[in-house]
């Protein structure tokens, strides 16, 4: 009994002990809390005294620039354009200095926006350039197939009407459905990484896709198709045309078709380009620009696909203009305008007389003979042929041109005859 009295008489004397701690720790705090308001108000009244008296400072300064000696300075619309423009650059050059300390906390200044006080109008001044920063988005949301084809549009009226990124990227701010630019940009690489673009040799103007690679990749599909086996000879005839787009602008396209493809083969879909020229048909044009391709394939006798080997045969097609070009001959109103005979204007007529477009004995042509006798200009032959490695037996009569020039004449003679008839009958 006496131990437990002794134990609550020392519990109660800790308990006393731990009240008086408490009060005092209480009213520590308050004091601390007192003093902090106090330093608080003081700061507040301090930092309006400073701010107001930075306002009478700026304007003493402004009142001291006017009232100053010499001439009145000039306001910003009063001086020249040019000297606008680089009054500008000064200004955000300034700027950017001054915010640099932004960078401590990991954030960039991108754009500052100023009143003009003479116009009272608004200025943006863009201290970085949209290309110097790359975006990531914090919540990338995949796109949808009718949300690549709105970007496509855009994207083609785009490069249509030729508009630029700050053109752009002011309207995208105005009006409602425009994608931004950021989503342009991002369309544009993944489009051109579809395809390894190179520009042409020499100093036309154009672009070039590797012939090996693109023909790897249209054998994988036919070899998935199973329309070719290991061993099996792909046959691809190249070709070439001029077009006119618009007044000013002609291009040259070249392409090659995998005869392979049979049916394909036929039509536009079995066309793979190989390079566009932003220039006119002419020989020396096209022997630049395809220095690089020209080259390829001449080296490129097989190729390997998924541990198959195929060998490669060449062909060459094309309208007359573009055939008579590569293959090194003149215009069509010479004495020997034929591409595949030695046959002259002369002597057309006489159906007695036997010429061949294989056969050298009676008249063909061969790669070897235009090179010797271009030297010196003979049988219309006027430089070297472009393709040396596709010989003259597989450069293809173009079947389309010559059903077109046929149907011209015979059209042309039935006009004829039929103004001989009526002009007859009216003497009659």
């Amino acid at each position: 009994m006496v131990q437990l009295k002794n134990e609550n008489s020392k519990l109660r004397g800790e308990k006393r002990v731990l009240e008086e701690s408490l009060i005092q720790e209480t009213a520590k705090r308050l004091r601390v809390d007192k003093k902090a308001q106090e330093a608080l108000d003081k700061a507040e009244k301090k930092g309006a005294f400073y701010k107001k008296k930075f306002v009478q400072l700026a304007k003493k300064v402004i009142k001291k620039e006017k009232k100053g000696r010499g001439p009145a300075k000039k306001k910003f619309h009063d001086y020249s354009k040019h000297h606008q423009k680089r009054i500008k650059n000064q200004l955000k050059e300034e700027c950017q200095t001054t915010l640099s300390f932004l960078g401590l906390y990991n954030f960039i200044a991108t754009k500052i926006e100023v009143l003009n006080t003479d116009t009272n109008q608004y200025e943006t001044f863009n201290l970085v350039g949209e290309d110097e920063l790359t975006f990531t988005e914090s919540d990338p949301k995949e796109l949808t197939n009718d949300d690549l084809d709105n970007i496509n549009m855009w994207l083609y009226l785009k490069d249509k009407f030729n508009i630029s990124n700050e053109a752009w990227h002011e309207i995208a701010m105005k009006a409602n459905g425009v994608p931004n630019t950021y989503s342009i940009k991002k369309r544009t690489k993944e489009l051109n990484s579809k395809w390894n673009l190179k520009p042409t040799p020499g100093d036309t103007e154009g672009v070039q896709l590797g012939f090996s690679e693109s023909l790897q990749e249209h054998i994988v599909k036919l070899q998935q198709t199973g329309e070719i086996k290991d061993g099996e000879t792909i046959k691809i005839k190249l070709s070439g045309d001029g077009t006119n787009i618009g007044k000013r602008l002609t291009v040259v396209n070249f392409t090659f078709t995998i005869l392979n493809e049979k049916e394909l083969a036929m039509g536009e879909k079995g066309n793979y380009v190989l390079a566009i020229i932003k220039t006119t048909e002419t020989y020396d044009n096209i022997r630049d620009s395809l220095a690089d391709l020209r080259m390829e394939m001449s080296n490129l006798k097989e190729i390997s696909v998924n541990n198959c080997t195929y060998q490669i045969e060449y062909f060459l097609g094309g309208d007359w203009k573009f055939l008579a070009l590569v293959c090194g001959l003149g215009r069509a109103n010479e004495d020997y305008a034929c591409v595949w005979c030695k046959c002259p204007r002369q002597q057309r007529w006489d159906t007695s007389k036997k010429w061949s477009i294989n056969d050298p004995k009676f008249g063909a042509r061969t790669i070897n003979e235009i090179t010797r006798f271009s030297t010196g200009k003979k049988f219309n032959c006027k430089a070297r042929p472009l393709f040396e490695f596709i010989p003259m037996d597989h450069v293809i009569i173009d079947t389309l041109h010559l059903f077109l020039r046929i149907s011209d004449v015979l059209i042309d003679l039935l006009i004829r005859e039929l103004r001989r008839s009526v002009s007859e009958k009216k003497f009659l």
